[in-house]
């Protein structure tokens, strides 16, 4: 059995179902806890571009996830409004295309293990925020393409 994740590089996971078993713990406290909930949405997305295979198979599910650590990183006070418009873009009758150039091999140096350890709240945000950080330059090739989305999506709110 594998000790690593092979989506991620977690260390000492058990390999991807030992990934997706931290993953499960993190979702389930999020549920139990308003203030950890606050940040679900981030831990999400970020675990989903380390894991494309699973969790970005379609366009829009990679835009999804990658317009919402792009916005939470990039937009701030607006995010809340800028994640809706994304989300009504997306609902609509758009059919966002798989951007080239493809997912990239290596998504980070670090993963879920950095964020799992953090016991406190201000401690698992500012590792989540390192986290997602780290993840998003690792995708630095597909930028451009979050933002052309996150563009359009304001576009289609502007023109609504």
């Amino acid at each position: 059995m594998a000790e690593f994740c092979p989506d991620c590089g977690a260390q000492g996971v058990a390999g991807r179902e030992g990934c997706e078993v931290l993953f499960q713990a993190l979702t389930g406290k999020a549920f139990s806890n308003v203030g950890w909930f606050a940040l679900h949405r981030l831990v999400v997305d970020v675990y989903a571009l380390q894991h494309p295979d699973k969790y970005c198979r379609s366009g829009k599910s990679l835009v999804a996830h990658l317009t919402g650590v792009c916005v939470a990183l990039e937009y701030g006070e607006r995010k809340t409004a800028v994640n809706r418009a994304i989300q009504q873009w997306l609902s609509g009758a758009s059919q966002p295309l798989r951007p080239d150039p493809p997912p990239p091999r290596q998504r980070g140096q670090l993963t879920i293990v950095s964020i799992s350890q953090a016991h406190s709240l201000p401690e698992f945000h500012d590792a989540l925020y390192t986290w997602a950080r780290d993840v998003w330059q690792a995708w630095q090739s597909l930028h451009p393409y979050a933002h052309e989305c996150i563009q359009a999506a304001l576009n289609q709110k502007k023109d609504g």
